[in-house]
């Protein structure tokens, strides 16, 4: 690459160029504004418009929608029964089933996202296959298979011994695996580009090259840019004011799970629980990444 070459990912000039929206200048009253424009502002302001439409939603992006994580990472979709070991440790085993399960409903999500729209983000859906290349790797593996099976779910995490996994991947490395059956890839461009041209199909204001200033919460919230001010009834940046009413949260890894009030994570899942995502993945999930 040349000094004056511009940083481009490859994932976003391959897919579909796009035009700018204007940045904001002047004043705007919405009902919801979310501040920033990647696939969780995006999901997130699609989601209302589909189980609002009379909901005023405006998006604010700094740079140009998927500049960020959500057009830079590996394209890989998958939930969290390979991280089921470590969610039993911070929630309990009903706790790590429960956002489990939700993360269940991210490869339908965006299945469902992809046909409903007829757009082509080259989803591919295949199981996941985790191997051990070091005998310090084993345990992790075991007790991955080991959970899946006191928990009642054993077919999410199938042990795979050294003669079948060379079948699948032939390495003098590899000692053994685990498959699980919940994965998909998908190009990170083409959904992030697919998900501003469906926000603003949905009627979405979309404000790009709008950075937060300032934000004076109260009521109404007022998002203070460079050149205009937004007041909003609710204010979303991430995951701090999703329509559901956070009480906590823990790490799981380099990942933040979201507490929701009693009976509303199994609601959300169902309807819209592509509403966030983790950026290192493109999950679909109640569950946000911390990278």
């Amino acid at each position: 690459m040349g000094e004056d070459r511009p940083l481009t990912p490859w994932w976003l000039e391959e897919a579909p160029q796009i035009e700018p929206e204007p940045a904001l200048d002047g004043d705007l009253e919405v009902d919801v504004a979310v501040v920033g424009g990647g696939y969780t502002g995006l999901w997130a302001a699609l989601a209302l418009r589909e189980l609002e439409p009379s909901a005023r939603v405006a998006v604010l992006e700094g740079g140009l929608c998927g500049e960020g994580p959500s057009g830079r990472n590996g394209g890989f979709l998958h939930g969290y029964w390979s991280s089921l070991t470590r969610a039993r440790r911070a929630f309990g085993d009903g706790g790590a089933l429960a956002v489990a399960q939700a993360g269940s409903a991210i490869v339908p999500g965006v299945r469902d996202f992809v046909k409903r729209r007829g757009v082509d983000v080259w989803l591919r859906e295949a199981p996941m296959l985790e191997v051990s290349a070091a005998p310090a790797q084993d345990e992790a593996l075991s007790a991955a298979v080991a959970s899946a099976r006191e928990l009642g779910v054993e077919e999410e995490a199938v042990p795979v011994g050294r003669d079948e996994l060379a079948e699948r991947c032939s390495s003098p490395r590899f000692r053994r695996g685990v498959l699980y059956r919940d994965a998909a890839t998908v190009q990170p461009g083409r959904l992030v580009r697919a998900l501003r041209a469906a926000t603003l199909a949905e009627g979405v204001v979309l404000h790009e090259r709008t950075p937060l200033v300032r934000l004076r919460r109260g009521s109404p919230n007022v998002v203070e840019t460079p050149q205009g001010r937004v007041r909003a009834g609710k204010f979303h940046q991430n995951l701090r004011t999703l329509p559901v009413t956070i009480v906590g949260h823990r790490r799981i890894d380099s990942d933040a799970v979201f507490e929701l009030e009693p009976g509303v994570l199994h609601h959300w899942a169902e309807k819209s629980v592509q509403l966030v995502c983790g950026l290192n993945f493109v999950h679909k999930k109640l569950l946000a990444s911390g990278s």
